[in-house]
């Protein structure tokens, strides 16, 4: 931030940080329909990522409590994040497969590409926007996970 200019800028609309040749950003945010200025953006993206990361952790708790082997435990969470990535690579994102790209973990920590244009889904016939609806989404996922796991943990004996 301070290395290229300073604070000068952070009361800008995002859509004013576009990528190209003379922006060090790779995603446009020209045609966002968000109000955010640059510093209401940069919080927002700092507290979703860190939300993110927190469902990711809590995900990778239950696969290391259910398998009881670190290496498996590593290798399901590199499936359940990659599967959705390779999906979308592949070009498969139509029916059930393009909800299951569209929210998953990786597009949860993917928390800048979610502003860049409008994404609305209609739920019981209430449109509700993109970031909010992933991140409602995973809020009670991640609550029943955290549940999930103190039943677990309280049902398990300690051995001696």
């Amino acid at each position: 931030m301070w290395k290229f200019g300073g604070a000068a800028g952070w009361d800008a609309p995002i859509q004013g940080i576009s990528s190209g040749l003379d922006s060090f950003s790779f995603i446009s945010y020209d045609r966002s329909p968000y109000s955010f200025e640059v510093w209401q953006f940069f919080l927002i993206i700092l507290g979703l990522q860190l939300l993110a990361c927190i469902a990711a952790g809590i995900l990778v708790s239950l696969l290391s409590f259910l398998t009881k082997n670190t290496m498996l435990a590593f290798f399901i969470s590199g499936v359940v994040m990659a599967v959705p990535v390779l999906l979308q690579q592949l070009g498969v994102t139509r029916g059930i497969l393009g909800y299951v790209a569209n929210f998953s973990y990786t597009e949860l920590m993917q928390v800048s590409s979610m502003f860049t244009y409008f994404r609305a889904y209609n739920v019981f016939g209430i449109p509700l926007l993109y970031p909010t609806l992933i991140f409602t989404v995973f809020a009670i996922v991640s609550g029943v996970l955290v549940f999930l796991i103190y039943q677990l943990f309280r049902k398990q004996q300690v051995s001696s």
